[in-house]
């Protein structure tokens, strides 16, 4: 007989798949509803281990909280106030720990890291069947220009992928302004938050927290369109760094946009 636990967690696999097939097909505002039946019906969340305090992981780390997540901050200095202090705001089930006794204790793993730290600070973990969620982007700050470059030739995405390629990774949030992540609202009107990966199941539950969050999630192919991605994030950094700031903006991809008749589309040379 299967214990309490392994029922639980067969469960809420059944509906993290309902919960992924209402965000295509309806949209987030069903998902609201499933989500809500998900936690009456006392299905267990997963744990994340929130890799950095700063913006990101300060803005996600309470959300996630708040639907029922229990996080794990992982910082160099899980004692410090600061950190202390997001780990209260954050509520009951958190807890801040060392990057690696984070990493262990967690079924998914958000790099909430700056790019810099990202790729030294994950060699020393084990990624390894853990569900990934990637918000960085390998972009450096040009100051001839003014603007931001890709930092890498690949993504951040893919070089993660290479220090860690038993992980289950998405790339997911790298597009978006943390201020939004912590409150949809502040986008006054629909988000969308493009994923990319090669793990159809781990996109499938990322994209039905993207709608938990409040967000649009549309799944934009394998993890190598990363690289497309992260220039989205360059092109959102132009208003932040040139101005207008009343330019600075929010990526909403319309769906259902295609012609009513169509001749096919040619495959690019």
């Amino acid at each position: 007989m299967r214990s309490a636990s392994a029922r639980r967690g067969r469960w809420h696999a059944v509906l993290a798949r309902l919960i992924a097939a209402i965000v295509v097909t309806t949209g987030v505002v069903a998902l609201d509803a499933v989500s809500s039946v998900a936690q009456a019906a006392g299905a267990a969340r997963e744990s994340v281990a929130v890799l950095g305090t700063g913006r990101v992981g300060a803005a996600l780390g309470p959300r996630l909280a708040a639907l029922g997540h229990p996080v794990i901050y992982g910082s160099r200095e899980p004692q410090r106030a600061d950190v202390q202090a997001l780990v209260s705001r954050s509520g009951p089930r958190a807890s801040a720990a060392s990057i690696a006794d984070a990493v262990a204790r967690a079924d998914w793993v958000l790099i909430a890291l700056p790019w810099t730290a990202t790729e030294s600070t994950l060699r020393a973990v084990d990624l390894a069947n853990k569900l990934v969620i990637d918000p960085t982007n390998a972009l450096r700050f040009v100051p001839a220009s003014g603007y931001m470059e890709m930092a890498v030739e690949t993504s951040a995405a893919e070089r993660i992928r290479e220090l860690a390629p038993q992980s289950r990774l998405v790339k997911a949030f790298n597009t978006i302004g943390a201020h939004v992540m912590a409150d949809p609202a502040a986008a006054g009107g629909p988000v969308t938050v493009p994923l990319a990966g090669d793990d159809a199941e781990a996109k499938a539950r990322i994209a039905a927290l993207v709608g938990e969050l409040g967000f649009e999630a549309l799944d934009l192919g394998p993890l190598r369109h990363a690289r497309q991605l992260e220039g989205m994030a360059m092109l959102y950094m132009v208003p932040l760094l040139k101005g207008p700031r009343a330019d600075v903006f929010e990526y909403h991809l319309r769906r259902g946009t295609a012609p009513v008749r169509s001749q096919g589309v040619r495959p690019a040379e």
